[in-house]
């Protein structure tokens, strides 16, 4: 396969290389233990959730998990080590949508990189998180000056994410898709991808995805860092709580379907921010 370019004008070619991409399942079930290992994430269940991810994981069926967005640069750590918590037989199929910027540059410029390194290290970490399942998303926020052909890329995405959920690939996202740093156990609005995502899967012939509510607390504790922005003063042994776990239907509509992500992952949410409220006392 020729390797992407990751500009946005060449989407077709982008994603047509992750629906084919397999990643090096041995490095990247060694990086998420590793990830869980300096992580430790303490998750919970909601009641059946746990037999329910199991039995979804044995029968490959369709899964969508939905994770409530805290940190700018903590997240993707977060959610690989809840995945070897929860799933570890599924690590090296699952998708994790991350923003582009882990692609063209702005990740390491956010870290403070310096541009003259950007050559080098902009492909070793491609080619890291591209082994780690991540899959880029060019949101139409970060490029107001290509609005349309942003549009049309995640359109051609969404195919190419409904293919690979069919084909037992678990797809993880924030689908809020920023941050509420006023009141971080308060969900933002869902977008509606969620509910374009998993329509895909209630053609007849087609089995329906069951959307996975994962709610993560770093506690109430962030530092500003910038107007606007801050960043949690811890980030290890985030509380999880896995909610409950919904199977779309038929005769749902997008909203029907991005409306019920919301309210189980709040729920999920306000748990998991209660329990570690419970370990902080």
């Amino acid at each position: 396969m020729k390797r992407p370019t990751y500009e946005i004008e060449h989407f077709k070619e982008n994603y047509d290389y992750h629906r084919d991409f397999q990643p090096n399942k041995a490095f990247a079930r060694s990086a998420y233990r590793l990830i869980h290992r300096v992580m430790q994430p303490e998750v919970a269940y909601e009641p059946e959730s746990q037999q329910t991810l199991a039995d979804l994981g044995e029968a490959r069926a369709p899964q969508i998990y939905a994770l409530n967005h805290l940190s700018n640069l903590h997240d993707q750590w977060t959610a690989a080590a809840i995945a070897q918590e929860i799933a570890p037989e599924m690590v090296g199929d699952i998708r994790v949508l991350a923003k582009d910027g882990f692609y063209n540059g702005e990740l390491l410029a956010q870290l403070g990189v310096s541009a003259k390194y950007h050559r080098v290290l902009q492909p070793l970490m491609t080619r890291f998180v591209n082994n780690m399942g991540t899959i880029p998303v060019s949101r139409t926020k970060n490029h107001t000056e290509n609005r349309a052909l942003s549009l049309r890329s995640n359109q051609y995405m969404m195919d190419m994410l409904g293919d690979l959920l069919e084909e037992g690939h678990p797809i993880a996202a924030y689908f809020e898709s920023t941050h509420n740093y006023v009141h971080p156990e308060k969900n933002l609005p869902l977008k509606s991808g969620i509910g374009h995502l998993a329509k895909r899967t209630l053609a007849p012939d087609k089995t329906p995805a069951s959307i996975v509510p994962i709610g993560v607390s770093y506690g109430r504790d962030y530092t500003p860092v910038a107007v606007g922005e801050a960043k949690p003063k811890h980030i290890r042994r985030a509380q999880v709580y896995i909610g409950k776990i919904a199977t779309v239907e038929h005769g749902m509509s997008i909203n029907d379907i991005t409306q019920l992500a919301a309210v189980n992952l709040q729920n999920a949410t306000t748990r998991a921010f209660e329990l570690y409220d419970q370990r902080a006392q």
